[in-house]
C-alpha cells in the first residue's frame, strides 16, 4: 500500500507584480517568431492529433502548418490583408474575411484564432482574467467568444531560455480541447 502525497495548492501572484511585469515586456519584443510541435484536439464528435509549425510576423501575416505523419494529409492556414486563406494538399482552397467562421466551418472549433499568436507564447492578449503563478509566468486565462468560455492551462515551460516560453498548454472549452506541445521556439 502507498500513501500520496496530497497536491500542492497552486500559488498565484498579483498581475501588477514586478516580475510578472518584466515578463511582459519581454514578451511585446517578441514580435516575430515561429514555433512547432504537437497539437491534439479532442471533442465529442472527433479527436486527432497533428503536427504543427507556426509562423508568425503580425496580425495580418502568419502562417499555421498542420501535417499528420500518419498520412500526406496536410493542411494551412494563412492569414493574409484580405483574410483567411485554407489549403490542403489536394489543391483545395477556401477564403474568407470571417478567419473565425471559416475555421469553425472546416475544422469545426470556434477558437480566437487571431489571439492564437499572444496566447501561444504565454501572453493573455485580449482578457484581464488570468493568473500569473508564483514562476512569474502565465498559468491560465479565460476568454469568452460567442458566449463560450474558453480556458488556456500553462503546466510546463521552457526556463533555460529567455525570456521563458511555455512547452505545454492545454486550451479548453464547452466539450472540446486543444493540446498543444511546442518542441521549438525561433525568435
Amino acid at each position: 500500500c502507498t500513501v500520496s502525497e496530497p497536491e500542492k495548492p497552486i500559488v498565484y501572484v498579483e498581475q501588477n507584480a514586478p516580475l510578472w511585469q518584466q515578463q511582459l515586456q519581454r514578451l511585446n519584443q517578441i514580435t516575430t517568431y515561429s514555433s512547432s510541435g504537437q497539437l491534439g484536439y479532442i471533442s465529442a464528435k472527433e479527436r486527432f492529433s497533428t503536427r504543427f509549425d507556426w509562423q508568425f510576423v503580425n496580425d495580418q501575416n502568419y502562417q499555421l502548418h498542420l501535417s499528420s505523419g500518419l498520412s500526406s494529409s496536410t493542411m494551412t492556414l494563412r492569414m493574409t490583408t484580405h483574410g483567411l486563406i485554407v489549403t490542403d494538399n489536394k489543391g483545395n482552397a477556401r477564403i474568407a474575411e470571417d478567419a473565425q467562421l471559416l475555421l469553425k466551418e472546416i475544422v469545426g472549433m470556434e477558437f480566437p484564432i487571431e489571439l492564437f499568436s499572444y496566447w501561444l507564447k504565454g501572453q493573455p492578449q485580449g482578457t484581464n482574467h488570468y493568473k500569473v503563478g508564483q514562476n512569474y509566468l502565465l498559468a491560465e486565462l479565460d476568454y469568452t467568444i460567442n458566449g463560450q468560455q474558453w480556458r488556456a492551462k500553462y503546466s510546463d515551460y521552457y526556463l533555460q531560455q529567455q525570456p521563458p516560453l511555455p512547452k505545454d498548454i492545454l486550451i479548453s472549452g464547452e466539450q472540446q480541447q486543444l493540446k498543444i506541445r511546442v518542441d521549438e521556439w525561433k525568435f
